[in-house]
């Protein structure tokens, strides 16, 4: 009887042990289970996100808690096979909530992509869609799909259904992924869709080879070679996500338009146009209820460029509001979108309120850097042969092989001295030159302490800002006068647009030219000033035009004529 007793105790733990091992077995082989299991223990602090390159698939992944990062995540390309890094799309916010997709209480969902491993052996990704309404098909597909009825392609007549594993099958669980045949465009879930080809290389045009995130509002794609693949994407509780891909055309690329530091005069003349203190970031409604003052200051400025076809566009500082601003690739890119689109040339000086809140100022510097038409960053710079890292740059003018004058840009919002750097420039030039340095320009974002002369003074413009002045740039005006600079232009006052002669130097105000920053009492006319040198008749000659009137021409004035 004990015997008996013991022995269907010693049956019964032996079934709970194997019944816990197959319970065990089961969860293992469920994929959930083992999802969360490997991104828990895979998860390294050195993994690298996406920034750049062919790819295969693009998914929205959720990214949970307790997995630690979320820059690489490990999921199956298809249902049965093994685990595989997945990349995050990196974007510069050190605050990952900013442009996550997707909220939870336990998770945030990113985009995530996979890089294609051997470029052309297998399907890459060669356009990509995401619909705003999950349920609704993109019109880009729409419009593909008719393309194909319309040349009575049979493989669209065919019916779509869903394909689920066993595990998916036995616990319910619902894909959204379509089993396609013979289409080129596939459904990846959470509204992606992806289209593939067959391509040997990545520079002609036909594959997607970067993929970059926006967030905010007012998002407008403008660069050659980029386009949408959703903007502004409603997100809950959040600013909306607008999403560009690349498909990088060597054949496309932007043609030069200087070179090792050097702009060129057409026909003799140089045209500049300085626009400042744009402060975009904003998304009040000011005067028009249809538009944005984003959209105004940068309609603005197409308009003017339009009218004054100038050779170079120089802003002052104050592209945008680092204050209200969350993403600030969005803004910049808001704020130099007219010059991108038209393909004029341009350069920035930086100012005090371009930062970010979630992201350090090199970072902003590295973006607009990569951005086309972009002198500082893809060109030589002259300057920086004598002085290395600096913020500063310096560019010459030409007239056929021979320089001619020197355009100084300075950083005033960074912490060095521009003197040395002026010097150093200056230098450098007048020892390389073929022909006479007749003209010099420099440009920065905020006034030196020559910009409160006392007693009397020319002037043309309004001068209403008088108040202290909280730079310490002393002893500049002399080293402008050593280096025969003809006029300095700033911007930072907004309510100064102004030209004033001090110690033989000009001394000007670019004005505000961004609809915001104040209220409706406070705003003043925004305003752009131009900058034109005419080596015909050896001149430099400015005049501004306004927002109210932007076809009219006013405050004409001479800066610099050579007698000789």
């Amino acid at each position: 009887m004990l015997r008996s007793l013991q022995k269907r105790r010693s049956t019964n733990k032996v079934l709970k042990v194997l019944a816990a091992i197959a319970v065990i077995i089961c969860l293992a082989a469920c994929t959930s289970i083992q999802w969360h299991g490997i991104n828990i223990l895979k998860q390294r602090v050195d993994d690298q996100e996406y920034e750049g390159g062919t790819i295969d698939d693009v998914r929205l992944i959720k990214c949970f808690h307790w997995f630690g990062s979320c820059r690489v995540i490990y999921d199956q390309l298809n249902s049965g096979e093994k685990f595989v890094p997945w990349l995050r799309v990196r974007k510069d916010i050190t605050d990952e909530k900013i442009f996550a997709v997707e909220h939870g209480l336990f998770y945030n969902s990113f985009l995530y992509v996979h890089p294609s491993t051997v470029e052309g052996d297998h399907g890459c990704i060669s356009d990509l869609v995401i619909a705003r309404d999950k349920s609704a098909v993109p019109m880009r597909v729409l419009q593909d799909i008719n393309d194909k009825i319309r040349s009575k392609d049979s493989s669209m007549f065919h019916k779509h259904d869903q394909k689920l594993g066993f595990w998916a099958q036995l616990l319910g669980r619902k894909s959204e992924n379509l089993a396609v045949r013979g289409e080129d465009w596939h459904y990846k879930r959470s509204g992606v869709w992806c289209k593939y080809a067959l391509v040997h290389s990545a520079n002609e045009g036909k594959l997607v080879t970067n993929v970059q995130l926006f967030v905010g509002k007012g998002f407008a794609e403008s660069r050659s070679m980029w386009r949408s693949a959703v903007t502004e994407l409603p997100r809950k509780g959040g600013a909306p996500l607008s999403i560009s891909v690349e498909k990088f055309d060597s054949n496309q690329v932007p043609q030069k338009y200087a070179s090792e530091g050097h702009l060129f005069m057409r026909d003799g003349k140089f045209k500049i146009l300085q626009i400042s203190d744009l402060h975009i970031g904003s998304s009040d409604h000011i005067g028009d209820p249809q538009k944005t003052s984003d959209q105004l200051t940068t309609q603005f400025i197409s308009h003017v460029l339009e009218i004054e076809d100038p050779d170079l566009v120089i802003v002052t500082g104050d592209l945008i509001d680092g204050a209200v601003t969350l993403d600030y690739q969005t803004a910049l890119l808001k704020a130099l979108q007219p010059m991108i689109s038209r393909g004029t040339p341009w350069v920035v000086s930086w100012g005090l309120s371009d930062y970010s809140r979630f992201a350090p100022r090199g970072h902003l510097s590295k973006f607009v850097q990569q951005l086309p038409y972009c002198l500082v960053g893809t060109i030589k710079n002259i300057a920086n042969l004598a002085t290395p890292n600096t913020t500063n740059s310096a560019i010459t003018l030409n007239k056929n092989d021979e320089v001619v004058g020197i355009i100084y840009i300075l950083d005033s919002s960074a912490a060095e001295n521009p003197i040395d750097f002026m010097k150093a420039a200056h230098k450098h030039t007048i020892e390389s030159l073929t022909g006479a340095l007749t003209y010099s320009l420099a440009f920065q974002h905020s006034p030196i302490p020559e910009y409160r002369p006392v007693g009397k003074f020319p002037i043309i413009g309004s001068f209403n800002e008088k108040g202290p002045l909280d730079v310490a740039q002393f002893g500049i005006s002399d080293v402008l006068n050593d280096l025969g600079v003809q006029t300095l232009s700033c911007g930072k006052e907004h309510e100064n647009d102004c030209c004033l002669f001090v110690k033989n130097v000009w001394l000007c105000y670019g004005g505000q030219t961004g609809v915001a920053g104040y209220s409706p009492a406070e705003r003043q006319t925004s305003v752009v000033r131009l900058f034109r040198v005419d080596d015909n008749i050896r001149e430099i000659t400015t005049w501004k035009r306004n927002i109210n009137n932007p076809k009219a021409v006013y405050d004409y004035q001479f800066l610099f004529n050579d007698e000789h």
